[in-house]
């Protein structure tokens, strides 16, 4: 079974949170994964499945990932292509990458049972961008790719659709972040 994307789509109410600090901007999600938390790693850190959930409508091969610290990353996200290094990694429970405009993405995941985990996945931006109404195509994109990942890691996959459809297909929850952000 797939996530169709041609069709009105219910995303979840995992809602993120933004947060302001001296010196970031941070978009945080945490989600109860009711996966192992080594099925989670596999599907952040194995490029042919990360571009499942991150990059469906594009070819795996845009996605790579050299899996040590220092080690090169390219992720291919729907609607753009960002370059960065691995800054931080404890196996299967840290991943840190750093782009080039110094924002940063960090997933860290803690075991809760043998099929459950909590997924914490942060993206940081340096002073100067602060929280405002701009942070919601970001928030809203993540948001949409956090429940990309559980469908994929529970089988299913999404379907390919016309990007110039998203606006309409994360309209209403675009709409909700905006009620929670103003």
């Amino acid at each position: 079974m797939a996530l169709n994307m041609a069709e009105p789509v219910n995303f979840s109410d995992k809602y993120g949170r933004l947060e302001q600090t001296a010196t970031t901007s941070r978009i945080v999600f945490e989600r109860i994964l009711h996966h192992p938390s080594a099925r989670v790693w596999d599907a952040i850190t194995i490029p042919e499945k990360i571009s499942q959930w991150l990059s469906p409508n594009h070819h795996a091969s845009n996605t790579k990932l050299d899996l040590k610290v220092g080690g090169a990353v390219s992720l291919q996200l729907m609607m753009a292509k960002i370059h960065g290094t691995i800054t931080k990694l404890e196996s299967k429970t840290l991943l840190e990458i750093e782009f080039s405009d110094n924002m940063i993405i960090r997933w860290e995941l803690y075991g809760i049972n043998a099929n459950k985990c909590k997924l914490v996945f942060i993206n940081e931006f340096p002073t100067g961008k602060s929280i405002s109404t701009d942070f919601i195509p970001s928030i809203t994109g993540w948001h949409a790719y956090m429940d990309f990942l559980e469908i994929t890691i529970s089988g299913a996959g999404i379907t390919l659709f016309d990007l110039n459809d998203w606006n309409d297909i994360s309209r209403s929850l675009t709409a909700s972040y905006h009620k929670l952000i103003t």
